[in-house]
């Protein structure tokens, strides 16, 4: 019976979220109510007989309801620290994209301007009192770092050549 009970002030509790109209109840709570009755392999007559003995004998019944509102106290607890993490992760992930969204906003690094001023100081100086484009800036590194890796290649091979 409580494990029962406590499924119904679940139902209970999602019906009172539906807008009330005149048939609200019948219509969203009825099939919910036959679902539990038929899980619990019980029916409405017999949950109103035993409903009906339990209220008659108030200690008894006090004690089931303390029962009743602790079960339902631990679910409202689980759900309460699910959806708090949920809104946490939620939270953190709007954090790390607005970082990123700010970051594009921001343009390059003072080290990346730096590299790129002392690898073509005259084009950096061209670009001097002028706005630049994020994108121009970014070409540029790509060039950089390419031309870098081209040298290193072609140390590399210098030095493993055989002596004619």
């Amino acid at each position: 019976m409580v494990n029962l009970l406590v499924d119904i002030h679940i139902v209970d509790g999602s019906i009172s979220e539906l807008i009330q109209m005149p048939d609200t109840l019948y219509k969203y709570g009825t099939a919910k109510y036959l679902d539990l009755f038929k899980r619990y392999d019980t029916d409405s007559a017999q949950f109103n007989k035993s409903f009906r003995y339990y209220s008659s004998n108030p200690k008894e019944f006090a004690v089931m309801y303390d029962t009743i509102v602790n079960r339902l106290k631990v679910q409202t607890d689980v759900l309460t620290k699910k959806f708090e993490k949920q809104r946490a992760a939620e939270q953190k992930k709007m954090l790390e994209e607005q970082k990123k969204s700010n970051a594009k906003k921001a343009g390059p690094t003072s080290v990346q301007l730096d590299s790129i001023k002392k690898a073509d100081s005259t084009k950096a100086a061209a670009l001097k009192g002028r706005p630049t484009s994020i994108l121009l800036l970014k070409e540029r590194l790509k060039k950089l770092k390419a031309a870098k890796a081209a040298k290193k290649i072609k140390d590399s091979t210098k030095k493993n050549a055989l002596p004619r």
